[in-house]
């Protein structure tokens, strides 16, 4: 059984606020469902100096927010994971970023820092009309995870979401999830497990 830390900005008024609350929704209750234990963090505790320590009381940190390629910011525009702050506490540990472009800057310190995976984006995230499609995509990835496949397996099986998903979603929303499958960022140690 393994530790996740879920950490998401439902602020009010945030655009996406809806989105990043659904996604996190749909992990806490996979994790439930596979026995995992996990805690919710939202704003206004969105600030490196409260997620920074509780990072080393878990294995995985899911974090759904607005972010750029230096770091995932909160709902008052402050980076809360960034190149510039303490992330060698996410060593040893999986960090799975629903952020906009954090698979640059942001992952490469963290690979450089000893995270045990990465996943994310390296460009923008687009959502499309229908909002399950995109969701049942950006957490395949950390579902498979949290079933026991190895982390190479958990890649495949979400690149293999993503295409059955462009197969049958409306031009549009096929073209969105096509960017998104196309800017993925999955990197680590592709044998490990949680």
């Amino acid at each position: 059984m393994a530790n996740i830390l879920i950490a998401y900005n439902n602020m009010p008024g945030v655009v996406l606020c809806d989105f990043f609350e659904n996604c996190s929704d749909n992990i806490k209750q996979k994790c439930i469902d596979t026995n995992h234990q996990y805690t919710s963090l939202t704003p206004p505790d969105l600030v490196n100096d409260i997620i920074r320590p509780m990072v080393v009381n878990y294995d995985m940190c899911y974090i759904a927010a607005h972010g750029d390629a230096e770091g995932i910011i909160n709902e008052n525009n402050e980076y809360f994971l960034s190149v510039n702050t303490t992330n060698y506490d996410f060593r040893n540990k999986i960090l799975y970023s629903v952020s906009c472009h954090t698979g640059q800057n942001l992952k490469e310190n963290m690979i450089r820092m000893g995270v045990k995976l990465y996943v994310g984006y390296n460009d923008s995230l687009i959502i499309g009309e229908f909002e399950d499609i995109f969701i049942e995509c950006i957490n395949s990835g950390i579902e498979s995870i949290l079933d026991g496949n190895e982390f190479g397996i958990a890649k495949e099986h979400m690149i293999s979401t993503y295409n059955k998903a462009i197969d049958s979603a409306s031009f549009f929303d096929g073209l969105h999830l096509l960017h998104n499958r196309e800017h993925l960022v999955f990197e680590g140690d592709m044998k490990s497990t949680i």
